[in-house]
């Protein structure tokens, strides 16, 4: 399936509830396993549910999915820098790791 038709066939109403539950649960456990606390969790859950949903909406636009993951990339590992606080390196190893998973998950499910 090519990106266009990738597209056209996401929707609000159909299985986004589906991978943002996917994304959570990947992401909350790779951020558990690789911060060994439980304090970025709550990070990763409120960096997620701001980014997750922009990023399906500009997905819907027509916008890169590498440009949006760019994006994404940036604010998730603000948030783990900011808010765990984690060195920047740090944030964004997690950051990149996380969504590189869920975002290679995204072209196989």
């Amino acid at each position: 399936m090519g990106a266009q038709e990738a597209q056209s066939s996401l929707s609000w109403s159909g299985p986004y509830p589906f991978y943002l539950g996917l994304t959570l649960l990947v992401e909350l456990l790779l951020v558990l396993v690789l911060a060994r606390q439980r304090w970025p969790l709550l990070v990763c859950l409120l960096v997620n549910c701001l980014t997750h949903p922009l990023a399906f909406f500009a997905v819907l636009q027509g916008a890169s999915i590498w440009w949006i993951e760019i994006l994404v990339l940036g604010v998730e590992t603000a948030g783990y820098a900011l808010l765990v606080p984690w060195s920047w390196r740090r944030a964004f190893l997690v950051a990149l790791v996380c969504n590189g998973v869920t975002t290679g998950m995204s072209w196989i499910v």
